[in-house]
């Protein structure tokens, strides 16, 4: 949820922090503190939860955060309630297929660049030293992404901070209730295969790959984007915060955020109606950024003329 780029590609991004975070130790960021009773307070008791009546059922939309901290958990009662009420778990992706072996050495095979002159020749001198300076800031190990695709370094930049701080896919919406279901025996769908989300990103140009680069260290979202702010972003629900993020990327990477986040919604939307439509409940968990906006979900499933309310973000007055 920081970045729509980290709403999209949870296991690219791991990826690059275990490959980066190699060689010298770096000191790691004191992790997020468990919250105190006055900020759970001030926490949304339903962050990035919609319900969604179809004509036979409600369904439920949850906006979902890849990594959380163990400070995280217990989630707000009311996403567990929407799991116990569905039928059906639909999530971006089959997480069982993203941890085959030879997908990962695939993704981890497109990550590499052999080609003369390797990163500092396709995103230029200038962004290239902008992107040392933030890495030795970060800790990581120098020089960074030398001989890396700049989608692939651009993910660690921004996942690196996250998991010094201790958050972890073990604590993610999606994990945490693929898991349940798991556990459950309920059934799991994916909105679309591991290797179509995969390509998303080893598929991609140099100049989308620059692209992402620069807007990994756009010093703007940078200052405010700490993991305490993304932990904040998402106990409060604050789907203007994450709004605004989705505008600034679409203004300043139009392409990048048309490949990312619009067309996935496009292909994602006569799925999600047919689900709406159908009789079983269902809860569909996907990346927070996917939801808010004009060419969210939330928007196009209204103009398919479902009702689509957001969750109650504290109790009712009695």
């Amino acid at each position: 949820m920081k970045k729509p780029v980290l709403a999209t590609a949870l296991l690219a991004a791991l990826l690059a922090v275990s490959a980066l975070a190699a060689g010298p130790a770096a000191a790691p960021i004191a992790p997020v503190a468990p919250a105190t009773p006055e900020a759970a307070t001030a926490g949304s008791l339903a962050p990035f939860l919609w319900f969604v009546q179809g004509p036979k059922v409600r369904h439920a939309l949850l906006g979902s955060v890849h990594l959380l901290p163990a400070s995280a958990h217990p989630l707000p009662a009311a996403l567990g309630a929407a799991y116990d009420a569905s039928k059906v778990l639909v999530l971006e992706t089959d997480l069982d297929a993203l941890s085959d072996p030879e997908l990962q050495n695939r993704m981890l095979s497109a990550a590499r660049d052999d080609r003369r002159g390797g990163l500092k020749s396709r995103i230029g001198p200038a962004l290239y030293a902008r992107l040392q300076k933030r890495a030795g800031a970060l800790g990581m190990p120098l020089p960074a992404c030398e001989d890396l695709r700049g989608w692939f370094c651009a993910l660690t930049l921004e996942l690196y901070p996250l998991q010094q701080a201790q958050f972890s896919a073990e604590f993610g919406l999606d994990q945490f209730f693929y898991a349940r279901a798991q556990e459950d025996g309920k059934p799991v769908e994916g909105l679309e295969t591991a290797a179509q989300q995969t390509a998303l990103f080893t598929d991609i140009g140099d100049a989308l790959s620059s692209q992402m680069v620069s807007e990994a260290l756009d010093d703007r979202a940078y200052a405010s984007q700490t993991p305490e702010e993304f932990l904040r972003i998402w106990r409060e629900g604050d789907a203007a915060t994450m709004e605004k993020m989705m505008k600034d990327m679409k203004r300043r990477y139009p392409k990048l955020y048309e490949r990312l986040l619009a067309s996935r919604n496009r292909a994602w939307l006569p799925q999600l109606v047919e689900k709406f439509n159908g009789d079983a409940p269902v809860l569909v968990v996907v990346g927070a950024g996917h939801l808010v906006g004009p060419e969210g979900l939330v928007a196009a499933l209204k103009s398919k003329g479902f009702a689509v309310t957001a969750a109650p973000a504290a109790a009712p007055s009695p």
